[in-house]
């Protein structure tokens, strides 16, 4: 299926929850927000009219919510009902080598994450030239030809 019909296809759910646990809803889709954004009117329509993404058009971060959750537990007699728990601490973000220094330019059809590589957008991206090869293995992902740049970097 061409990205371009299955963006189409995909509505915005303001109830979207976090499948994969990487703290994004709606991964691979325009709208691709943090978990616990709530698009506005105005970002709905500059998403669907202008072809921005959400991430192009969220000028705010996420603040305040419980600091507990649901949680399963023994209550009574060995019984097991619900109760809440202070959340867990949020897992330490997975740190990245330090870029080689030289970049590639790579074009994708799609936009892919990649769970220690990195994410890439539809269009062209400039990627450390470490990670350019891993990239390269995955259809619909070329090189760029540097006179189809000039200017863009």
């Amino acid at each position: 299926m061409s990205e371009d019909i299955r963006d189409k296809m995909t509505d915005y759910n303001p109830n979207a929850t976090d499948g994969d646990g990487d703290g994004m809803i709606q991964d691979a889709t325009p709208y691709e927000r943090p978990e616990g954004t709530d698009l506005t009117e105005e970002q709905l329509a500059a998403i669907e009219e202008e072809g921005k993404t959400a991430s192009d058009v969220i000028d705010a971060k996420v603040t305040g919510g419980s600091d507990e959750v649901n949680v399963l537990a023994p209550v009574e007699d060995g019984v097991i009902g619900s109760s809440k728990t202070k959340k867990p601490a949020p897992k330490p973000a997975a740190t990245k080598a330090a870029p080689s220094g030289s970049t590639t330019a790579i074009h994708s059809r799609r936009n892919i994450s990649w769970v220690g590589v990195g994410r890439i957008k539809k269009g062209y991206n400039f990627v450390d030239s470490s990670e350019a090869d891993q990239w390269l293995t995955i259809e619909g992902v070329r090189a760029v030809d540097p006179s189809e740049i000039q200017g863009l970097s």
